[in-house]
C-alpha cells in the first residue's frame, strides 16, 4: 500500500537506538538498567485495585458519561484543583476525562490550528508537541528554554508578526526531561501574552503531583487563564497508574468542548469502571500519606543517583519537582554517543537529550521511576567510572553524527536523515 507522505515522514526519535542496542545486549545475556523511561514501575495506592474492582461490579451498561465524563470523577478533579491549587474549576463545563494524557494532548493542534498555522514548541520538550502540531498540517516553531532564565521560555523575544500566526504554546512545568518548575508569575506572564496575541495555552502537568515539599504551580491559577487556556493532569505519574490511560483536561470551556468533539470523533473514552475507581482513588488517597511516602522515596532514589553522578564528576543539579535528571554530556560529546557508550560501559540505559529536539543536545535524561534496588544498582555502576570518569570518557566514545531528531539503523551505523521541510523547526534566530 501507499503510506501518507506526512506519515512516512515522520521523524523517529534518536530514543530509539539506545533502546535497540539495549534489547540487543539483553539479547545476550546482559543485565541491562533501564533509566530511560518516565513511566512509574512502583507503588500504586493500596485501594486502586480494590476500587477499581468494586467499580466494574458497581457499573452496568446504563452508566451515562456525558461529553465530558462522569460526573464524579469532574467533581473529584474540581475538588483537586481547589485543594491544590487554590483554583475554583467548574466540573460541569471546565473538566474533560480524557484516556490518557497523550491522547489531549496530540490532538489539540487539531483543535486550534488550521494548516499553515503556528505551534509554539519549547526546545527542549517531548516529542508529541511536535509531533501532533505536524500532522495537524501546523508550522512549528521552536522557543528555546534559557538556562540563564531557569529554563523558561522568553516569550518576550518572539517577534510580533510570528505571534500573530501563532494559535497554540505548549508548556510542561513540572518539565520533562529538564526537570524545571515554573513560579506562577511567570504562568501569569504567558497568560498576558497569550491574551494580547489570541493563544491557546496548554500546560502538560502530567507531573503536578510531584515535589516534596514543594508544590508545583499551576497554569490556571494565573489571572484571565479561564479565557485562553487548558492543563492536562493524569493518573499515570502522579499515583502510578499508567495502565489505566486516565486524565483529564482542565481549563477553557470552548476548547473543551472542541476537543471532547474530537474524541467523541474518534470513538475515544475512558471506560466508566475506570472513571469510578478514578475519582475515588483522586478523593481518598491524598489524605493516606501515600503520597509523601511516593515523594520521599522519590527524593531518596534521586539522591543517590546524583550522590554517585558527582563522584563520577558529573555536574548535576537536584530539582524539587520531576523525577528526572538533566545531565550534561562531557564537553564535546554528543548526547547519542554518550548514551551508547554508557549503555556499552555500564549497562544503564539513558535517553540522549537529542531526542527532545535539538536544544537537548550535549544532555542525557536519567529517570527516577524504577524500583530503589534498581536506581542503587545502577548508581553503583555509575559510581564505577571512577573519579572524574563523566569528564575524562571524552575522546574514548565512538563519534556519532550530531543528529538534528531523526534517526534510524543502517546495518551498524547510526544515520541522521534530514526532516522533511514541512515538519522542520523553525528556530526564532533572537533566541
Amino acid at each position: 500500500m501507499r503510506v501518507s507522505r506526512r506519515v512516512a515522514e515522520l521523524p523517529r526519535s534518536a530514543m530509539e537506538a539506545v533502546h535497540v542496542r539495549a534489547a540487543e545486549l539483553v539479547s545476550r545475556g546482559c543485565d541491562v538498567i533501564d533509566l530511560l523511561g518516565g513511566e512509574p514501575e512502583h507503588a500504586v495506592p493500596p485501594s486502586a485495585g480494590p476500587e477499581l474492582a468494586r467499580a466494574v461490579l458497581a457499573s452496568g451498561t446504563t452508566d451515562v458519561q456525558g461529553e465530558l465524563g462522569l460526573e464524579e470523577l469532574r467533581r473529584a478533579v474540581a475538588h483537586w484543583y481547589l485543594d491544590r491549587h487554590g483554583v475554583e474549576v467548574d466540573a460541569d463545563s471546565e473538566v474533560l476525562v480524557l484516556p490518557g494524557a497523550g491522547a489531549g494532548l496530540f490532538h489539540l493542534p487539531t483543535v486550534a490550528c488550521d494548516p499553515g498555522d503556528v505551534v509554539l514548541v519549547p526546545d527542549p520538550s517531548l516529542p508529541i508537541y511536535r509531533t501532533a502540531a505536524y500532522l495537524a498540517g501546523a508550522e512549528v516553531v521552536t522557543v528555546a528554554l534559557r538556562t540563564d532564565a531557569g529554563l523558561l521560555p522568553d516569550l518576550a523575544a518572539i517577534p510580533v508578526s510570528l505571534g500573530r500566526r501563532a494559535r497554540l504554546l505548549y508548556l510542561n512545568y513540572p518539565n520533562n526531561p529538564t526537570g524545571a518548575t515554573a513560579p506562577a508569575a511567570f504562568f501569569q506572564e504567558v497568560i498576558a501574552i497569550a491574551r494580547r496575541h489570541h493563544w491557546l495555552v496548554c500546560n502538560d502537568l502530567t507531573h503536578g503531583g510531584f515535589g516534596s515539599g514543594h508544590r508545583p504551580a499551576s497554569l490556571l491559577e494565573a489571572e484571565g487563564a479561564g479565557e485562553c487556556a487548558v492543563e492536562i493532569v493524569s493518573w499515570s505519574h502522579t499515583f502510578g497508574l499508567a495502565d489505566w490511560r486516565l486524565a483529564a483536561a482542565v481549563g477553557g470551556r470552548e476548547v473543551l468542548q472542541a476537543l471532547s468533539r474530537v474524541l467523541a470523533a474518534a470513538r475515544l473514552w475512558v471506560p466508566a469502571p475506570i472513571q469510578r475507581a478514578g475519582a475515588a482513588v483522586l478523593t481518598a488517597v491524598p489524605s493516606t500519606g501515600f503520597l509523601t511516602a511516593r515523594f520521599e522515596s522519590e527524593r531518596a532514589r534521586r539522591d543517590v543517583l546524583v550522590a554517585a553522578l558527582q563522584e563520577a564528576g558529573a555536574p548535576v543539579r537536584r530539582d524539587r519537582a520531576a523525577p528526572f535528571l538533566w545531565v550534561p554530556c562531557p564537553r564535546e560529546q554528543d548526547s547519542l554517543g554518550f548514551s551508547l557508550w554508557l549503555l556499552e560501559r555500564t549497562a544503564v540505559a539513558v535517553a540522549p537529550g537529542i531526542a527532545f529536539g535539538a536544544g537537548g543536545e550535549g544532555f542525557v535524561r536519567l529517570a527516577l521511576a524504577a524500583p530503589t534496588a534498581t536506581v542503587e544498582e545502577a548508581a553503583d555502576r555509575l559510581r564505577g567510572l571512577g573519579p572524574d570518569g563523566w569528564s575524562l570518557v571524552r575522546g574514548q566514545a565512538p563519534a556519532r553524527p550530531h543528529v538534528p531528531f531523526n534517526v534510524r539503523v543502517d546495518g551498524e551505523a547510526w544515520v541522521a536523515e534530514p526532516l522533511a521541510s514541512a515538519a522542520q523547526d523553525a528556530t526564532l534566530g533572537c533566541l
